[in-house]
């Protein structure tokens, strides 16, 4: 009995030793990159290519929403758990902003000869609405994991960072789940149980039929307890420090607005009519109707989370939830404010003046900073998305900057040359038609088109096509005319090589 005491007190200090060595070898963590990048390819499974392109993907959604996405690959965690390894990196790195503790790191480790490939997402808690836990591990399980079983590496990081781009900003509000999910979720926790116990048991129990230990059941190592649900977030951002409050972001507001080719070649300035959430000006949005009614959460003493200790064959387990009393707030309002209910919000119609710029396009998205919902706990506004929309113009078509109108001559016209009005954006402009023009002619009126989005790449041209009218009825003295020319040798078509070329490349312009 002594010498299986002593057997298993040996082998409870030998995987103490080995989890405290892991503990001390765990320590260094790659450094921030100088000048930082959102984009960390230390395992090489992209090419210069795709690093750059989802580098300035990243980058412009950092400048546009301030929310930030990190991607790191390696193939070393250097001792830590990929959950912990993601979270070191998002504190040290200081990914997200300070303000809004909008930080995520995806953190990709490759299949190598010998470890298995692992994937984890980690997002801060100013995120943790927008991409809760369910939501990461969607992308992981239905995106990321099929795309690397395909050895498509890039294509998977890039459509996860697109998808979590799209919740965080609102853009979408909800993942569904596979049907997969479920099944794949249940058949790998059997899985971890059923390797935890086998090695629980090659540790701790004595070959035999319990021979050495008294026919006792094995000690069972009760090591650092197991923790589940969100135990990451408080990043910082890049050049920022670490949070200290939970600060919220309220929702964006998309709205269209259809504009005319002449308000797009001259920009204008349009009141958009919206109905958002503000701030309760009888509570000063705080919800309560005094300070003094804001009471700490004596369910989850203001953490917002709530511990569940259980005792199992496998040791102590904790698992971390969200209080269900104060809602993950850590406080509770005992005195609710009449007007917004305790919210701190109430619902509000306004009117805003949004300056468009000259030669936008259907499409294209303007970002009105601070404009959009306003958040709970005096947190930040959104933002207002004005979504462009072109109305057709009468006479005029649109490619890109340029315009094109086709313009109608008479055959008298076509023949002698003329003086023509065609309709320009700034108003009509006269053109002359030469002598001789043929159906199809193309006339370019330099600068006449649409100018570009702030000035860069000038102004476009507006391209004229003539169009050549043979009447379908004459009278008899207009026939006998006619008649008279139809021998005459300059009457019969005779085009020329230029011609032919010509019409090539311009008898799609205005199809």
């Amino acid at each position: 009995m002594t010498s299986g005491r002593t057997t298993h007190l040996l082998r409870l200090l030998a995987v103490t030793a080995i989890s405290l060595l892991q503990i001390a070898m765990a320590q260094a963590i790659p450094s921030r990159p100088e000048p930082p990048r959102l984009v960390n390819d230390y395992a090489s499974l992209m090419t210069v290519a795709q690093r750059e392109t989802l580098e300035s993907v990243l980058v412009a959604f950092d400048d546009s929403t301030t929310n930030q996405i990190a991607v790191i690959t390696t193939t070393d965690l250097e001792g830590y758990g990929i959950a912990d390894y993601a979270t070191r990196i998002g504190l040290e790195w200081q990914v997200g902003s300070s303000k809004f503790d909008n930080g995520i790191v995806l953190v990709v480790k490759p299949k190598t000869a010998d470890s298995s490939g692992q994937v984890f997402i980690a997002v801060g808690y100013g995120l943790e609405g927008a991409v809760p836990d369910v939501y990461a591990k969607r992308i992981v399980n239905n995106v990321l994991i099929p795309a690397f079983m395909n050895n498509d590496y890039y294509g998977g990081i890039s459509s996860a960072c697109t998808i979590l781009m799209k919740l965080a900003s609102g853009e979408i509000s909800e993942l569904r789940e596979s049907e997969d999910d479920s099944a794949a979720a249940l058949i790998g926790t059997i899985v971890v149980l059923i390797l935890l116990f086998i090695i629980l048991a090659a540790l701790f129990g004595d070959s035999g039929s319990g021979k050495g230990n008294g026919g006792r059941r094995p000690v069972i190592y009760t090591g650092p307890v197991i923790t589940s649900g969100r135990n990451y977030g408080g990043f910082g951002g890049f050049g920022g420090g670490r949070r200290q409050e939970r600060v919220y972001r309220g929702r964006d507001i998309r709205v269209r607005v259809k504009l005319t080719l002449e308000e797009i070649a001259k920009g204008v300035e349009k009141e958009i009519s919206i109905e958002k959430s503000v701030p309760c000006t009888e509570c000063g949005g705080k919800g309560a109707k005094n300070s003094s009614d804001i009471k700490t959460c004596s369910a989850c003493n203001g953490t917002g989370q709530v511990q569940r200790v259980a005792n199992s064959i496998f040791g102590q387990t904790v698992t971390y939830s969200t209080c269900q009393q104060c809602g993950g707030e850590g406080k509770v309002i005992t005195n609710p404010c009449r007007s917004c209910g305790g919210t701190g919000l109430v619902r509000k119609r306004e009117t805003i003046k949004v300056k468009i710029p000259a030669g936008v396009e259907a499409g294209m998205q303007l970002t009105i900073q601070g404009e959009g919902h306003a958040a709970k706990n005096n947190g930040i506004n959104g933002d207002l998305l004005v979504v462009i929309e072109e109305q057709e113009h009468q006479d005029l078509k649109r490619e890109g900057n340029n315009l094109y109108y086709t313009k109608v001559i008479s055959l008298p016209d076509a023949i002698l040359g003329a003086e023509v009005e065609v309709p320009c954006l700034d108003g009509p402009y006269k053109i002359k038609v030469d002598a001789g023009t043929q159906s199809g002619t193309v006339v370019r009126l330099r600068n006449k088109g649409l100018p570009t989005v702030n000035g860069y790449g000038g102004t476009g041209d507006m391209y004229v096509k003539f169009a050549v009218w043979i009447p379908k009825k004459l009278d008899r003295e207009d026939k006998a005319v006619i008649e008279s020319l139809r021998g005459k040798e300059s009457f019969k078509p005779n085009p020329s090589k230029e011609d032919k070329s010509f019409f090539d490349k311009i008898k799609d312009l205005f199809d």
